[in-house]
């Protein structure tokens, strides 16, 4: 309650122990470093379950002294649980990325490699850091210059899908190659797939 906020240690605020470590290191930093300060933790609601906080703690100064410290909590709950849902879509368009058994390359306009899956790195049989950066008819034409017959080029002139038959020579083999654009969300394009 304010009352008991009023009265009380920051410390003793947020319920029981285990739950007030991050009042304990704000007290102490805001103490030694005289400066603001942000953290973020979990602390114990009086009504229920923990919460995730941001406090943020500043000296108080009179004369140039030091006489106190203040401390602001902010429910970050909801940003936490967002931060979650993020990690989780992404680990999930990770895996699905990775389980598609053909090569699967992510190209910026330039036609420079900037993602690719684990069919790419196993059927080259290289790292992602070895492949990206570098372009695509280096990495699977061993060529200083885009392949003529390249359906991403007619991708990236015409935003348009594409696929042609081409013998890559890194792989020894004859491949389907199909592109197609990839738009951001305002719909500027922004590199094939």
């Amino acid at each position: 309650s304010p009352d008991e906020s009023i009265s009380g240690s920051i410390e003793d605020a947020g319920g029981p122990p285990g739950f007030n470590e991050i009042a304990v290191s704000a007290t102490e930093r805001v103490k030694s470093v005289d400066k603001n300060i942000s953290l973020e933790g979990v602390r114990m609601r009086n009504d229920g379950p923990p919460i995730d906080v941001s406090p943020l703690a500043s000296p108080i100064k009179v004369n140039d002294k030091q006489v106190g410290y203040y401390g602001i909590y902010r429910d970050i709950t909801e940003r936490k649980l967002a931060e979650k849902e993020i990690r989780r879509a992404k680990e999930e368009w990770e895996r699905t990325f990775n389980a598609i058994g053909d090569i699967v390359t992510i190209q910026d306009p330039n036609m420079r490699i900037i993602r690719v899956n684990k069919a790419t790195e196993e059927s080259l049989e290289s790292s992602s850091e070895d492949i990206i950066k570098n372009y695509c008819y280096e990495i699977f034409m061993n060529r200083k210059e885009p392949c003529l017959q390249c359906p991403g080029l007619n991708t990236i002139k015409t935003h348009s899908p594409g696929t042609v038959e081409m013998k890559y020579v890194q792989l020894g083999k004859t491949c389907q190659v199909s592109t197609a654009p990839i738009f951001d969300d305002t719909g500027q394009f922004v590199g094939i797939v």
